[in-house]
């Protein structure tokens, strides 16, 4: 399954959006958006499935290739666009779509 999503500049950064809602940033490492882990999961357990572009969660004009992902937790499985912003500064996005 791949998710696919383009925007190019300005108010694209809203197009994008129509399918994926921002979990906002992340330090490394910390506090896991995707649940009330305070730490990540393993690094060798995401599974990568495709990419999108999409805005900076603060600057909506910047757009950003992110990486999408699928991890196991606790048996559901859950897909999410993962992209560094900054150095140790990551921002995270859930499809919204079923």
């Amino acid at each position: 399954m791949k998710r696919r999503a383009t925007a190019s500049s300005g108010a694209a950064g809203e197009k994008a959006l129509a399918n994926w809602a921002s979990l906002g940033m992340r330090a490394d490492g910390l506090d896991w958006p995707l649940s009330d882990a305070t730490e990540w999961p393993d690094f060798s357990l995401w599974r990568r499935i495709g990419e999108v572009h999409l805005p900076h969660p603060a600057y909506l004009s910047q757009i950003h290739r992110f990486d999408i992902y699928e991890i196991d937790e606790d048996g559901i499985t859950k897909v999410f666009a993962f992209g560094e912003m900054s150095p140790g500064g990551y921002a995270f996005y859930v499809p919204t779509d079923p």
